[in-house]
């Protein structure tokens, strides 16, 4: 077509062709193209041939170049088959993978269904037990206040060591303050004295050779220490004899000093 064009001097400038590479296609703009030639060079309208031939023959060659180097169809289906073959096996991928997320969210969620409804369980039994101790609180509190209400203006130390040795608070009740053959026996309120034992420390030395020596030392207790003890377990001159009881009796006598 080029070697036709020039034969026929109506070959197309660079600039020409250019042009015919962009807008070959667009009918209004190879129009406007060939008007444009003409006003430039002048030519009458009815008149430029020429430059209708060399638009017209641009346009043309590069449509014709374009179809020589397009793809034929059968390579062109082909390349669409791979490519919607390579997208499908992406997406057979993708949900593949959505799937088992799916399915291990699904199984997180039964795990987290039966963890909630065990801690629903525990939930309840533990309300249930709370409510259990209160309402046993609220029954110790009302036998104690009925107990402190019956309570005589004096008390003995043997009834006190009888509300003390009585280990379980529902029986409580106001029999505690009246004597019967049931209360435990009575015991001198004078405490007797406690046998203080002296510290005994042991020293074991190792010189060698297995020469092993162990010293005994026999270390009384001290004044300050005797005196300690002396001034907590005696009864002071503001306690009453009941008082002083229910102190040394809480305080579990003397036992821990020796």
């Amino acid at each position: 077509m080029d070697k036709l064009l020039q034969k026929y001097k109506c070959a197309p400038s660079q600039v020409g062709i250019e042009w015919a590479q962009k807008f070959w296609e667009d009918e209004d703009k190879t129009i406007e193209w060939i008007e444009q030639r003409r006003s430039e060079q002048k030519i009458k309208k009815g008149k430029g041939k020429g430059i209708v031939c060399a638009v017209l023959g641009a346009c043309l060659s590069c449509a014709q170049r374009e179809i020589k180097e397009s793809p034929p169809p059968e390579r062109i289906a082909d390349v669409e088959y791979a490519s919607l073959k390579s997208e499908n096996e992406v997406l057979k991928t993708s949900l593949t993978f959505e799937k088992e997320k799916g399915d291990k969210l699904g199984t997180r969620v039964d795990a987290l269904m039966i963890e909630s409804q065990s801690l629903k369980t525990e939930n309840r039994e533990l309300k249930m037990l709370l409510a259990s101790a209160e309402r046993r609180e609220k029954q110790l509190q009302e036998k104690l206040n009925l107990l402190l209400n019956q309570m005589p203006s004096s008390v003995s130390a043997k009834q006190i060591r009888k509300l003390i040795h009585c280990a379980d608070p529902e029986t409580w009740d106001g029999d505690i303050w009246y004597d019967n053959d049931e209360l435990v026996e009575d015991f001198d309120l004078t405490p007797e004295p406690v046998p203080i034992r002296p510290l005994i420390k042991t020293e074991t030395t190792n010189e060698g050779d297995d020469d092993v020596r162990t010293t005994v030392r026999t270390i009384p207790w001290s004044p300050a220490e005797l005196a300690k003890l002396q001034e907590k377990y005696s009864r002071k001159p503001e306690e009453s004899e009941t008082e002083y009881v229910w102190r040394v009796s809480l305080t579990a006598g003397v036992t821990e000093f020796y």
